[in-house]
C-alpha cells in the first residue's frame, strides 16, 4: 500500500499505521492523547528535554484518519486553549546591569529547551 501522507517532516509509513491498529486493539479504552503518547514511546518520537512529542503525534494520527488510513476513538473533550486562560507569569527580578564585553568574553553560551522543565517559569518572566 502506498501512503503519500506527510505531516510536518514525518512521512507517514504503513509500520506506523500498522502500530497505530495494534496500540488501539491493546488498548481499547484509550483516547487519542494517551495512544499518542504510547505512540510517541514507541517510535523514540522526543523532545529534547525528554517529553514526547503527543501534539505532534495527535496531529499526524489526524491525518492518517482524515486520509481513511486509520480509525480513531471519538474525541473525548474539547480541550481549551492554554494560551488563552494562561496566568500572567510571576515577575522575577533579575540584575539590568549592562554587560560591557566582547562577546568571546561571554563564550561559551549555551542554549537549553526550558518548556515543561523547572526552568520554565523564570523563561517565561523573562519573556
Amino acid at each position: 500500500m502506498e501512503i503519500d501522507i506527510k505531516y510536518r517532516t514525518k512521512v507517514a509509513t504503513t509500520e506506523d499505521i500498522d502500530l497505530i491498529k495494534r496500540l488501539m486493539a491493546n488498548n481499547p479504552s484509550d483516547g487519542r492523547c494517551a495512544l499518542s503518547v504510547k505512540f510517541c514511546k514507541e517510535v523514540g518520537w522526543l523532545q529534547p528535554n525528554g517529553a514526547t512529542k503527543d501534539m505532534v503525534a495527535r496531529g499526524y494520527m489526524l491525518a492518517l484518519y482524515r486520509a481513511g488510513y486509520i480509525t480513531l476513538p471519538p474525541k473525548k473533550k474539547n480541550p481549551s486553549n492554554p494560551f488563552v486562560l494562561r496566568k500572567k507569569p510571576c515577575q522575577v527580578r533579575i540584575d539590568k546591569s549592562d554587560i560591557n564585553a566582547d562577546l568571546k568574553q561571554l563564550l561559551p553560551l549555551q542554549f537549553v529547551q526550558v518548556r515543561r522543565t523547572a526552568l520554565e517559569t523564570l523563561f517565561n518572566s523573562l519573556v
